[in-house]
């Protein structure tokens, strides 16, 4: 008895989700086995939305995984599109991986048996349809990046998760509206570097007054958020605000109304690595969304990021617009101005403008 792995695979552009094309792929291989003689299905490994332009896929890793340890002999695909689409990686499965486990690889569609696939190695024809498929994925990407692009350049937000302070809107994905909680403490951030205290120490009241960080006001909210920034504490992540979390949120030009999408790009459609764009080549679109700070804050927070501001020792409030060479009268008018919004803020007074 041949022990068969079943291996379906789905790109994003194709469909979405467990999908009726996963199905079909499924009842065709299904199928194909009935009609043969001596083979059973061991079990099937699923990568459903991704690429076939890489091999760095969970199912297929996994399958590999099995074949080594001589779980089956032999995979079943309903084409070589299917097993992958980049030219040089699916030549030297095919040609060296495959034959040194000893796993038959059987593409049902492509007519195509390991077996006796000399005909089809031999000639024009193999190669010939992996640049296919791999001419394939390389139009599929670049069309994907012009639709991205021309999506950012329009003010439609394509990020996977809403920049803290924001969500998504119920109505359209597309579209970012005030996260009226969140809001609020983009709002004391601001108004606390207003006043002169460091990052560090407004991390430091944030935490003192208990207040979810972004990384776990997302998870709070269902999102399954990873963030890249969240560093981890002996494989945990850390769930407390930190000074970098804080100037990210100083130095985040969105909180003013602009949309800024397209900071970084991959290297290519065959990698999944990112590197990032000079600032001249992100795409900036002002008016499309609904501003939490005015522009005006923003800029005097720029310019107080520039200064050094000494505090008395043991005391994490500084005077209020320190570094504006202010008198004693402005500095104690100053004074009270923050106050008063920052009672304001923890009152609910002004959660849409307290300046």
């Amino acid at each position: 008895m041949i022990r068969c792995a079943l291996y379906l695979r789905l790109s994003r552009e194709d469909g979405e989700g467990e999908s009726n094309s996963i199905q079909s792929q499924r009842m065709l291989l299904l199928q194909y086995m009935k009609e043969q003689e001596q083979m059973e299905c061991v079990g099937e490994w699923i990568d459903d939305g991704i690429s076939g332009s890489h091999y760095e896929r969970p199912g297929f890793q996994t399958m590999m995984g099995a074949a080594q340890r001589r779980e089956f002999d032999c995979i079943l695909c309903k084409d070589l599109s299917r097993l992958g689409r980049e030219y040089i990686q699916t030549g030297y499965l095919l040609r060296e991986i495959l034959p040194r486990l000893g796993i038959r690889l059987i593409a049902v569609a492509d007519h195509y048996d390991s077996y006796d696939a000399g005909f089809m190695e031999d000639s024009l024809l193999m190669p010939v349809m992996s640049l296919m498929n791999d001419a394939y994925c390389r139009d599929i990407s670049r069309k994907v990046r012009w639709q991205q692009r021309t999506k950012r350049m329009m003010g439609e937000y394509i990020g996977a998760f809403a920049c803290y302070g924001y969500q998504k809107s119920s109505v359209d994905a597309h579209v970012l509206v005030i996260d009226p909680e969140a809001a609020k403490i983009v709002r004391i951030i601001y108004l606390l570097r207003l006043g002169g205290m460091a990052a560090e120490n407004i991390a430091g009241v944030l935490n003192m007054g208990q207040i979810k960080s972004p990384y776990e006001y997302k998870k709070m909210q269902g999102s399954h958020y990873h963030s890249g920034f969240v560093p981890e504490n002996n494989g945990r992540q850390e769930k407390l605000w930190t000074p970098q979390t804080v100037r990210r949120i100083l130095s985040n030009s969105m909180y003013t109304g602009v949309m800024i999408q397209g900071k970084d790009q991959k290297l290519s459609y065959k990698l999944q690595k990112r590197v990032a764009l000079p600032k001249e080549k992100w795409i900036c679109v002002d008016g499309v969304l609904p501003a939490i700070i005015p522009k005006w804050v923003c800029e005097r927070v720029r310019k107080l990021q520039t200064k050094r501001i000494r505090c008395q020792k043991g005391n994490v409030f500084c005077v209020p617009f320190a570094g504006y060479g202010l008198n004693a009268k402005e500095q104690e008018t100053a004074q009270k101005w923050l106050q008063q919004k920052m009672t304001q803020l923890s009152c609910g007074i002004a959660d849409h403008e307290p300046w």
